[in-house]
């Protein structure tokens, strides 16, 4: 069982409409195991993928892009995280985003704005109220 993991439908060309499952918790600790779904025959397989890898984390924000999947933020049951990956569907690959980090936080939701081409982040949880 697991909680607090993202999943997204993403992918372009053979990939189109699959579906990836990334990260959340057992109960014990937090994830980064990222599996997909074949939406034609309805079966998952554990993607091994090259590094780097995000930190295991849960209660991230995910947000569907046209390239891939992107995750930002979550925690691993220590601290909230600021990182941010971008899980690339045509090669299976993710990649960490570099710059100014946002600002760690958990439970936060995200979208996509196709027309600007940017992502929007909104709330969460930072550890202080």
């Amino acid at each position: 069982a697991r909680t607090d993991a993202s999943m997204c439908v993403v992918g372009m060309g053979e990939r189109r409409g699959h579906v990836v499952l990334f990260g959340g918790s057992d109960g014990n600790r937090a994830l980064n195991d990222t599996f997909l779904l074949d939406r034609s025959s309805y079966t998952w397989s554990r993607l091994t993928t090259s590094f780097p890898l995000p930190d295991p984390r849960a209660g991230h924000a995910a947000v569907a892009l046209p390239s891939g999947l992107l995750v930002m933020g979550g925690g691993d049951g220590r601290q909230g995280l600021h990182t941010a990956f971008i899980f690339e569907a045509a090669i299976l690959r993710w990649r960490e985003i570099e710059g100014t980090p946002h600002l760690a936080r958990e439970g936060s939701v995200a979208c996509y704005d196709g027309e600007r081409g940017r992502v929007l982040l909104h709330g969460g949880y930072n550890g202080r109220y």
